[in-house]
């Protein structure tokens, strides 16, 4: 069968692009190829790890929040940094002079648990389920929300989580340097490029961030709350963990 000018056009373009990423491919795979140090033979580490175990250990400060209660905690055989934090009432806010306060209404109390990546292969999979069973909670009102912080946008899934002690609004998603997104997936394109890149692993902390709200309470009356409070926690990670320079050994 005699071939027709749009098929061979056609076959010119696929064997144009095929050359274009092999030539792609080699210039990038070339040095290791040369150095004999392909990338899948020796697995590229975290650079965070210390910093890591420091949150899994220690947890995290706040600024503008004191930190009340501390404990580690496991879930799922996932350990957990757990911290309850009350908002710190200072002089620049209008608050008296004579000291610090802490308010124990519901607005100025936030739960925040961390479960930090253990090691350079631990990769994200989804371990809020697991705390959501361990605490018996309730969810509904499940809503995704995009918020921008100071190093990077944050994708969060929200919703209201109740059991018989505490209504709250959750806030969770997987954070790493310049960002973060509840999704597993989008860690790992994100590790991927990270690898062949920098020759490192993206590192990541799943967050669970709780609001505390009154018994049942819908919670569209906590999301006024949720923009700054998830931008503080992201940069804190960001200034704390990512922004360490400790390299894994």
């Amino acid at each position: 069968m005699t071939s027709t000018p749009q098929t061979s056009t056609k076959n010119r373009v696929v064997l144009t692009v095929v050359g274009l990423l092999t030539a792609f491919i080699a210039v990038i795979a070339l040095p290791d190829y040369l150095s004999g140090g392909w990338p899948w033979t020796t697995p590229p580490e975290s650079p965070h790890l210390k910093t890591l175990l420091t949150v899994r250990e220690e947890g995290i400060t706040l600024p503008g929040w004191q930190a009340v209660f501390y404990e580690a905690a496991d879930f799922g055989g996932d350990q957990w940094s757990v911290q309850q934090f009350a908002k710190t009432n200072t002089p620049e806010n209008g608050s008296p002079e004579n000291g610090s306060e802490v308010s124990s209404a519901f607005e100025d109390q936030i739960v925040l648990l961390l479960r930090p990546q253990a090691t350079s292969v631990d990769q994200p999979e989804v371990e809020w389920i697991d705390l959501m069973g361990a605490q018996r909670w309730t969810v509904d009102s499940q809503q995704r929300l995009t918020i921008p912080t100071e190093t990077g946008t944050v994708t969060v899934n929200f919703a209201r989580a109740w059991n018989d002690q505490q209504t709250y609004a959750i806030a969770q998603w997987y954070a790493w340097p310049n960002g973060g997104h509840p999704t597993p997936g989008r860690w790992f394109w994100g590790d991927q490029l990270s690898q062949w890149q920098h020759r490192e692993r993206l590192s990541w902390i799943a967050v669970s961030l709780l609001l505390p709200m009154p018994p049942l309470s819908a919670v569209d009356t906590a999301q006024a709350r949720l923009d700054p409070t998830v931008q503080t926690v992201q940069d804190a990670l960001q200034t704390q963990v990512f922004n360490a320079t400790n390299a894994a050994s």
